[in-house]
């Protein structure tokens, strides 16, 4: 089989794929907006966003509460995650031996590549399940997830950054262990 009719047909896949994907993502667009604005509209915008209470039996929805918890687990993981995942970055850039860097990289590309929806899964089913801390803080639970989930972006990004950094400036170099 000739190279460019593969070529060629490997781009019809992924066109198709590209749009079924756009196509999915509209619809699940246009399937919440539809029942949503409508609901929005009967309710009345500013009460949906300042309301306090959320009672689906008694078609009472009300979302600052979700907005508040929202902003305080994001600042949370942002507060945390933030300076852990710089100095892992930054460890792993400039301090890690190469025999450790070639066992944890891999791992941290692992992680990497699990969506973030499977971790908001598990939290929300398993992690509930033995989170001790939740007399005590709450939503606990949430500020751990959101963290991982900060730390994975934070780290590859600054891991990708100091990396580069480091191997252009011929001035640094990596400490040897």
């Amino acid at each position: 089989m000739d190279n460019s009719l593969k070529e060629k047909g490997m781009r019809l896949v992924f066109l198709l794929a590209a749009c079924a994907s756009i196509i999915a993502v509209a619809l699940i667009c246009i399937f919440i907006f539809g029942n949503g604005v409508p609901a929005i509209h009967e309710i009345g915008f500013v009460r949906f966003l300042t309301g306090v209470n959320w009672e689906p039996s008694k078609d009472v929805y009300e979302i600052l509460p979700m907005i508040i918890g929202s902003i305080y687990v994001t600042a949370g993981a942002i507060i945390i995650g933030v300076p852990v995942g710089i100095l892992c970055a930054t460890f792993m850039a400039r301090f890690c031996n190469d025999r450790l860097h070639r066992l944890l990289k891999p791992a941290i590309d692992l992680l990497a590549g699990i969506p973030s929806i499977v971790y908001g899964f598990f939290g929300l089913t398993d992690f509930k399940r033995i989170s001790v801390l939740k007399p005590i803080v709450g939503n606990f639970d949430l500020l751990v997830i959101d963290n991982f989930l900060l730390e994975q972006a934070v780290f590859i990004t600054d891991a990708v950054a100091v990396s580069w950094k480091i191997q252009g400036n011929c001035r640094i170099q990596k400490a040897s262990h």
